[in-house]
């Protein structure tokens, strides 16, 4: 399921491990919607354990959609695709 969103009253932009550091189960999928094209949500492309390699820096506006799942073997949340 689409988890939604947005800044709290400004543009955000989360920590290098932004679902925290504790494990899901190995292909988490998680897809991630924007809710705001004014307090938009970057989530910054991060090598660390957790963190998410992407395609660059990701930066969520109203209806954006970002696609990760968590790879137990590396460690980390890999983007799987975005529509922006």
């Amino acid at each position: 399921f689409p988890v939604t969103i947005q800044g709290n009253s400004a543009p955000v932009t989360t920590s290098n491990t932004p679902f925290g550091t504790t494990a899901p189960a190995d292909g988490t999928t998680i897809r991630l919607v924007g809710m705001s094209d004014v307090n938009t949500v970057t989530i910054p492309y991060s090598a660390v354990a957790y963190g998410c390699r992407l395609n660059g820096n990701a930066t969520l506006r109203n209806d954006d959609v970002l696609t990760l799942a968590y790879d137990a073997t590396k460690n980390v949340y890999i983007e799987i695709s975005r529509n922006f």
